[in-house]
């Protein structure tokens, strides 16, 4: 092999690992194959600003958030089972005498990054299932049913996310950057003409 076959052949592995690299990094329809990365085609104030109008919307309170890092940690967020249509806890849930604990909680941690002319946008949820326990309360942080021991209290039981919350606030996300854009066309009732 020559010495110019021998650096051809560099250069094109070299750049055959780099193009992979890079369709690992950023996907083809701007979402990662676990669902919890997603591309807009936005800037990223314009990604930031629809961010805190989905959080507004769905009055999920900030615990952090750094604007000029693009990251923000929201506080829990009390969810039924079928939520989101498909189910997000494992685990057999319990019912409480008194509060319907039959749930989970969940906070999200949302990371942008910008990618040029589009955004990057990555969230993780952190996700607990709610279990009523009986008796005295631990000492260690509990969400409790009332005052009396007796009654008993229910704990977060951390479980891994399968992916849905992150895929559906993803979308919503997304939805409201599309919305950012020129303002939508007002439907107009059945029969009525535009004017002139």
């Amino acid at each position: 092999m020559t010495h110019r076959t021998a650096l051809t052949a560099v250069i094109f592995w070299g750049a055959l690992v780099a193009l992979t690299g890079c369709l690992s990094t950023v996907h083809l329809g701007g979402e990662s194959t676990d669902g919890r990365v997603r591309v807009l085609r936005a800037d990223r104030e314009t990604v930031w600003s629809a961010l805190l109008r989905v959080l507004d919307e769905r009055n999920i309170q900030l615990l952090e958030s750094d604007r000029d890092r693009g990251w923000l940690h929201t506080d829990f967020i009390y969810f039924r089972p079928m939520a989101f249509g498909e189910p997000v806890l494992a685990g057999k849930m319990m019912m409480g005498d008194y509060v319907d604990v039959e749930g989970g909680r969940y906070r999200l941690t949302v990371q942008l990054t910008a990618a040029g002319a589009a955004t990057s946008v990555r969230v993780e949820a952190e996700v607990q299932r709610l279990e009523k326990r009986t008796g005295a309360p631990p000492v260690e942080p509990s969400f409790s049913l009332d005052a009396s021991a007796s009654r008993g209290y229910v704990v977060g039981v951390p479980q891994p996310s399968n992916g849905v919350i992150e895929r559906r606030f993803l979308a919503d996300v997304e939805e409201a950057v599309a919305g950012s854009g020129a303002p939508r066309e007002t439907p107009r009732p059945p029969g009525q003409q535009e004017s002139d």
